[in-house]
């Protein structure tokens, strides 16, 4: 017998929020500087995507309260979950996904 070693809730969460490799990618990224501000070109360039793919993924993950669009400018987006939750579920996401994908 395999055993799946994507907890439930987490497996939940990225069935629920993440629509794509790009999209978990990019929320990844932006989870690991919190404190920047990224628009589509920077995302694109890191995860070489094109723009449109990188502008959708942002718009995307942002509907899904994941991150935030810049007071000052709307199209640069920042991660900052809705709630705690999302907080310790992205956490784990990040703990558990890279492990998986270098086995």
């Amino acid at each position: 017998m395999i055993s799946n070693p994507i907890p439930d809730d987490v497996r939940e969460f990225i069935l629920e929020k993440i629509a794509s490799i790009a999209q978990l990618e990019a929320l990844l990224l932006l989870r690991a500087h919190p404190s920047d501000d990224w628009d589509a070109a920077a995302v694109a360039k890191r995860l070489y995507v094109d723009e449109a793919q990188a502008r959708a993924v942002l718009a995307r993950t942002a509907e899904e309260k994941l991150l935030v669009a810049s007071a000052a400018e709307p199209r640069r987006f920042r991660y900052q979950p809705e709630s705690p939750e999302f907080v310790r579920t992205v956490h784990r996401v990040a703990e558990i996904i890279p492990s998986i994908w270098c086995r």
